[in-house]
């Protein structure tokens, strides 16, 4: 049972951006009843300042549609000693245009604001979005972070990035905050010092609804180019059944603008350079195409395709091989390729998984394993990232 589902049931618009701004403002909040006291606060304080002590003094100010003057009201306000977090909330990119009367959008209005009213405290601008593609949400960031105050704001997202979409973005790295807020959701629920038994009952229903309805969000990204999504690829339930097991597994999942899901060698201090933190590709269409028409025919109807990195799959084909003889494919399953987009031509190797093989998480887990085992081999513990 779903309780965010639940609730946004037969509701639109303006109703469902302002639960998901109020479930922020509840988990944000150290002093709410959901028991886990600082740690959603430490994790986005974490990525918003650099380097900073989390050892907050008791009180702590989170507020929810907090009043910026002629400003206007911004979804979520936190104050902690001398530090400020602004967050404003967007769960559909078309909501992403908001301008005053006078032509003003709302980040300029609420960025121009905290810039000359807290001048003499440490303040970061949040901008939560579904994802690192929400085309409209991005160009109303990119009005602000034309202005002088550029280094107090930062874009987060519900869902994971794909690594394509960093790399191809026009604003630098350091502007994203990397880890989504599904990743810090995950990351609470699988915390060996807390453990799920120790968190309120209530609290898990939430946050396991939370992580279950987040990547819904991505459907309503709009198509401005044109590739399969969840929806899209849960209209063949032969090839979804293992769609759906490598995005459960690798907590990733399609996004209209691209044409594969890229898995991560890790988040945070796991993560690593070698290819741009790239572990592998799930393809998502069966060829690339320009025009939205071709999508449906395009779409996977007999097997599901994983990219590998050529220098990788040449550390770990025993593994491989194994791991194939245990699904009941062989070597026939290999082929080499180039990647799927015709402006990224990259020599791949190609995994071809039919339809009717029998996969579970722990076979994803497996395969995700065997490929970070190539990778360590590949790399030097002296250009992972700290």
């Amino acid at each position: 049972m779903n309780i965010i589902e639940i609730i946004t049931l037969n509701k639109h618009g303006d109703f469902q951006e302002v639960i998901f701004s109020s479930l922020m403002s509840y988990l944000l909040n150290p002093s709410a009843d959901h028991g886990l006291n600082q740690l959603f606060l430490n994790k986005l304080v974490n990525e918003a300042f650099a380097g900073v002590d989390v050892n907050w003094p008791e009180k702590v100010n989170a507020n929810s549609e907090y009043s910026l003057g002629n400003g206007g009201r911004i979804d979520l306000f936190v104050e902690i000693a001398k530090k400020v977090i602004a967050i404003e909330v967007k769960i559909w990119d078309q909501s992403a245009k908001n301008e005053s009367e006078a032509g003003i959008s709302q980040l300029e209005r609420y960025c121009d604001f905290l810039s000359k009213s807290y001048v003499s405290a440490d303040w970061r601008f949040i901008y939560l979005v579904p994802t690192f593609d929400s085309p409209k949400c991005l160009v109303e960031f990119g009005k602000v972070y034309s202005k002088d105050y550029r280094d107090n704001l930062k874009i987060l997202a519900w869902n994971p990035a794909n690594e394509e979409s960093l790399i191809d973005s026009k604003f630098p790295r350091n502007a994203f905050i990397e880890k989504s807020v599904l990743t810090m959701i995950s990351e609470i629920l699988e915390n060996k010092e807390i453990k799920r038994v120790n968190i309120p009952l209530n609290t898990l229903w939430l946050l396991d609804s939370l992580q279950e309805f987040i990547p819904n969000l991505l459907q309503n990204v709009p198509e401005t180019v044109k590739f399969p999504i969840t929806a899209d690829l849960e209209h063949n339930p032969a090839t979804w059944k293992l769609f759906d097991k490598f995005f459960t597994v690798a907590k990733r999942w399609p996004s209209p603008i691209l044409t594969t899901v890229g898995v991560p060698y890790g988040v945070g201090e796991n993560k690593v350079e070698k290819h741009k933190n790239s572990l592998y590709r799930i393809r998502t269409t069966k060829d690339y195409y320009t025009r939205k028409e071709d999508k449906f025919k395009n779409l996977p109807q007999d097997t599901v395709e994983l990219e590998l990195w050529p220098d990788v799959y040449d550390e770990i084909k025993p593994e491989l091989l194994v791991w194939l003889e245990k699904l009941n494919l062989d070597k026939r399953a290999i082929s080499e390729t180039k990647h799927i987009d015709s402006y990224k031509r990259e020599k791949m190797m190609l995994i071809s998984i039919n339809k009717n093989v029998a996969l579970s998480e722990n076979d994803v887990s497996d395969f995700n394993a065997i490929l970070r085992n190539g990778f360590d081999k590949l790399i030097s513990p002296s250009i992972k990232q700290s």
